[in-house]
């Protein structure tokens, strides 16, 4: 399976790296196609869930998490929904209909 996420740099800190004592390292993760380290776990999550026979995803995050699974849908070619916690009508996530056992979905009963 290839990753949707991408290699990112490891950049020196130098001022951290003084009070540290030690070479203080920064991962860039802000430069993923989601734009946070969130697409690294959920991507591979999504990917797997299309390869059992998912045909769509669902998310209840608004935030970096909602947004990663938004990206893994479109690199997988599936439909994705997101939505924030508050409004979520399904309580699960990169699952098909047909697997979801989420007691708050209403649309896959």
């Amino acid at each position: 399976m290839t990753p949707l996420h991408i290699p990112t740099p490891l950049i020196s800190h130098a001022p951290l790296s003084a009070t540290q004592g030690r070479d203080v390292l920064l991962k860039m993760e802000s430069l993923q196609p989601s734009g946070s380290f969130k697409l690294r776990g959920l991507g591979l999550m999504c990917q797997r869930a299309v390869a059992s026979g998912a045909t769509h995803l669902v998310c209840p995050s608004g935030g970096n998490a909602g947004f990663a699974a938004a990206v893994s849908g479109v690199a997988l070619g599936v439909r994705t929904m997101r939505s924030s916690a508050r409004s979520a009508e399904v309580a699960c996530c990169a699952v098909s209909c047909r697997a979801c056992t989420a007691t708050a979905c209403t649309r896959c009963r």
